[in-house]
């Protein structure tokens, strides 16, 4: 979870550097996930939690891993080329 809220900081905090006109769906799904685990994290504190009930560990939103990959990767490549169409440019 430390890793899945880091994941969600980083989106919220420079969610003005995201391309486009929307916000990609993959993003939102990310931080819906982080969010609705928090009250799963709650319960694990509690008494009576039964680590083999799905009840208790599940959140409603499953993390966006199929979706936010290919995005990331995506996003990544761009970026690159326009960089170095950048650094030719300088050269």
């Amino acid at each position: 979870m430390p890793l899945n809220r880091q994941m969600m900081t980083i989106v919220t905090r420079h969610a003005d550097l995201i391309e486009g006109h929307n916000f990609p769906k993959c993003l939102e799904d990310l931080c819906a996930h982080v969010v609705c685990y928090e009250p799963v994290l709650e319960r694990w504190k509690q008494e009576g939690f039964d680590s083999l009930t799905v009840r208790d560990n599940a959140s409603v939103i499953d993390f966006p891993r199929r979706q936010l990959e290919p995005y990331i990767k995506h996003i990544y490549v761009s970026l690159k080329r326009e960089q170095e169409q950048l650094l030719k440019k300088t050269q």
